[in-house]
């Protein structure tokens, strides 16, 4: 026997995906009765079942996203709520060379489906590549750009993001705002200092290895949940640990979410400000960047949201 408990919060997610897959099959299945039965009460109940459908959808947004919106995109900045962070204006960008010529892709690239028989140029469309450039010291020797992605144009990085954010815990460490990566998280989250949490160090979130029941692959509708959520604060705070209590590295992007609220806390600056301050003004970024937000004005998405061009990346 397979004993499997779930929260209120995922049975209701189960639910509502049960719920439109029965919908979905119900469509399909009497798409042809409106000419075979009374059309007049086919129509009503239709009209009904989309009623209850949608109340059911729009009492949760973070659901509707997931269902609808589903695999995220490079693409999702139009769908969230956003931080600027503005460029430095640099007085000395890039410098483009225009005789550089990229070596043969053989040279660089292993074979697979014939695909160094193709110039770069067709490669990388054939790749779906929406950005590609060679940088040597300040000067672009080569640089291809998909036409629906210009150079000058943000998009959502995702994993990215932890780049920036651990970054940034090195700074707020040699700044004296975090002490060192032995620090608890309960130091800055007091929330973490019950239910089995309080030993949950700023270095067990940093490799990933917190013992948080996440899984970015092995969990995915925990990790879309995440990725939508317009409360990430409940998110984190209602956060528990995996049942075999193991601190092994596990990929979640919980932890990143963690250790940027930590950061924010030590700093007291929402991640987007320190980011402006101490990387992306003193690195004269050339264009604006974005932190998206769960809500207005809301927690930021440090495991995935930012938002950059492919220059200043």
């Amino acid at each position: 026997m397979l004993l499997y408990v779930i929260n209120k919060s995922t049975f209701v997610e189960l639910f509502i995906a049960w719920f439109m897959s029965k919908f979905l099959i119900l469509i399909i299945r009497l798409r042809d009765a409106l000419l075979k039965s009374n059309a007049l009460i086919f129509n009503r109940f239709i009209r009904f079942y989309i009623l209850v459908a949608s109340l059911v959808l729009l009492s949760s947004c973070t659901t509707f996203k997931m269902i609808f919106l589903n695999v995220a995109s490079i693409n999702d900045l139009k769908y969230f709520h956003y931080k600027e962070i503005a460029p430095n204006n640099p007085s000395n960008p890039f410098v483009l060379s225009h005789n550089f010529k990229i070596p043969k892709i053989d040279a660089w690239m292993t074979a697979k489906n014939n695909i160094p028989q193709l110039n770069q140029e067709n490669f990388l469309k054939k790749t779906n590549t929406t950005a590609f450039i060679i940088v040597r010291n300040d000067t672009i020797l080569y640089e291809y750009h998909d036409p629906s992605y210009p150079n000058d144009r943000p998009e959502i990085i995702f994993s990215l993001t932890k780049v920036f954010v651990t970054t940034l815990l090195e700074i707020a460490i040699e700044e004296g705002y975090i002490k060192s990566i032995d620090q608890k998280v309960s130091d800055f989250l007091p929330e973490f200092g019950t239910s089995g949490r309080e030993n949950i160090k700023l270095k067990d979130v940093l490799n990933m290895t917190s013992g948080l029941n996440y899984d970015d692959y092995g969990k995915i509708l925990k990790t879309m949940k995440l990725y939508y959520s317009n409360d990430l604060t409940k998110i984190v705070s209602n956060a528990k640990l995996h049942p075999d209590g193991q601190k092994r590295f596990v990929y979640k992007s919980m932890d990143t979410q963690i250790l940027g609220m930590c950061i924010e806390k030590a700093t007291g600056r929402r991640i987007s400000d320190y980011l402006q301050e101490k990387i992306w003004t003193p690195l004269n970024m050339e264009q604006k960047s974005f932190f998206t937000e769960d809500r207005k004005d809301g927690e930021q998405r440090m495991f995935g949201g930012m938002a950059a061009s492919s220059r200043d990346l």
